[in-house]
């Protein structure tokens, strides 16, 4: 599957190849758990890690 990110959603992710693909794995799993998208899940899961 081909993803094709906007410049401004690759400024967002930028910061990734820094993190622990531990921790990157885990906030995938708690984000996409979820049904649909919500900016509280994210912004929680975020400040968990």
């Amino acid at each position: 599957m081909l993803l094709v990110l906007c410049d401004k959603h690759k400024e967002h992710l930028g910061f990734l190849p820094e993190v622990d693909s531990v921790v990157v794995g885990e906030f995938e799993r708690v984000v996409f758990l979820r049904k649909g998208t919500n900016a509280k899940i994210y912004e929680g899961a975020a400040s968990k890690y």
